[in-house]
């Protein structure tokens, strides 16, 4: 082959080369890198806070009212029965107040919610329970606002305990282990007094909850009720 040939095949191939090396650089890219202004897969989570709800539980209903000496109640007395969806807006706030605090305590010291009450409270939530459960197991399954004032105030020692009998959402078996605990706000001093209360869940599957005449006396004309259920 001729000098003057060899030396044509070799621009030749030069230029193919540079020409081929050019085109590379100058395409768009098939694998881009991701945009600095996209949103981070490894980003904090948004799922709902561990914090146990807020929300006042209103929906338990008072689905009847007896004596445990078995008299008959007169009607003006039944009259004075209230409903959960009869506390006025402060009640309901209050008891609103009252419910984060237990769940702000709970959550902060990761303690089981029995212990946010004072040790005499909590020992008679114990003395209520059966061998079996302890009081660290209780969870709080329903809180609200529940205006006692005017059947403590219309409430007759001869009556005997009065044993109110509640429907909840939440499904109880009979058996189910409950410990209802009220909370009475005096609205003065911001201070609430706690009571371990008895209850039984009956075969329709109603909370069964026991008031003393001791319970009534310590209800005010302008007290704030309101009740938590344990199990």
């Amino acid at each position: 082959m001729s000098k003057k040939l060899i030396s044509l095949v070799l621009a030749l191939v030069l230029v193919l080369t540079v020409g081929s090396a050019f085109a590379v650089e100058s395409s768009p890219s098939t694998n881009p890198s991701p945009s600095t202004s996209s949103p981070s897969t490894s980003s904090p989570s948004t799922s709902p806070s561990t914090n146990p709800s807020a929300t006042l539980m209103t929906n338990g209903t008072i689905v009847g009212v007896l004596s445990s000496l078995g008299v008959e109640l007169p009607a003006d007395f039944l009259a004075t029965v209230p409903q959960p969806a009869d506390a006025t807006e402060e009640e309901v706030a209050a008891a609103q107040e009252i419910l984060e605090a237990v769940n702000a305590f709970v959550v902060a010291n990761g303690l089981p919610v029995v212990e946010y009450f004072g040790m005499d409270v909590q020992t008679a939530i114990t003395e209520k329970l059966p061998l079996n459960v302890a009081a660290d197991d209780l969870v709080l399954r329903e809180f609200f606002a529940l205006p006692l004032n005017a059947m403590a105030a219309a409430y007759d020692p001869a009556y005997g305990d009065i044993i109110v009998q509640m429907e909840f959402p939440v499904d109880f078996e009979e058996g189910d282990v409950v410990v209802p605990v009220l909370g009475i706000l005096d609205p003065a001093t911001d201070v609430v007094t706690w009571i371990a209360l008895d209850a039984v869940v009956n075969a329709d599957g109603f909370v069964e909850i026991t008031f003393t005449e001791d319970v009534f006396a310590q209800i005010a004309a302008d007290s704030i009720t309101m009740l938590a259920i344990l199990a």
